[in-house]
């Protein structure tokens, strides 16, 4: 039994989840370091018109949702950690979340970045917005219960339901 899967999605049973092949995890670096520089020669509004343009949905077929659901978060994984060498680890929540989700969209999947305000008046989080990314309607780059800290003011990209 893998315990990262108990933990992520609470049980106890072992899902088999298909892994990227070369090309595939290429393109998902490529992204990433593509965004990254565009976010910081341009900022954060020119990164988002380039995640605009990277919404291609590919169809994968998976066994089911738990199995796409894991598949997905381990794809984060990857980007999460070639996003913390092209920065040296002292990204933000909004330039991890542009780059999460640039190589997401590059697999073809349909995720959008989430920036929320913090609902919580006595809050120990000194961040007033954060931001995450979401599949699904569920956050894949933080903790589940993030939805219930923070108040939605922006999605991005739109993809166009």
């Amino acid at each position: 039994m893998d315990a990262y899967q108990t933990v992520i999605i609470g049980e106890s049973r072992n899902y088999e989840i298909p892994s990227l092949d070369f090309f595939l995890r290429v393109r998902m670096y490529l992204s990433i370091l593509s965004i990254l520089k565009t976010y910081k020669k341009h900022g954060a509004t020119e990164a988002f018109k380039s995640l605009s343009k990277l919404t291609k949905h590919r169809k994968w077929i998976f066994k089911n949702k738990t199995v796409e659901y894991l598949f997905i978060r381990k794809a984060v994984s990857e980007c999460q950690l070639i996003l913390n060498l092209a920065t040296r680890g002292k990204a933000l929540c909004l330039e991890r979340s542009v780059a999460v989700c640039a190589g997401l969209l590059s697999l073809g999947f349909p995720v959008q970045i989430v920036i929320g305000r913090n609902t919580a008046m006595n809050s120990s989080d000194n961040f007033e917005f954060h931001a995450w990314v979401e599949w699904n309607e569920k956050p894949i780059n933080d903790w589940l219960s993030i939805q219930t800290h923070f108040e939605e003011v922006y999605r991005i990209p739109n993809l166009g339901d």
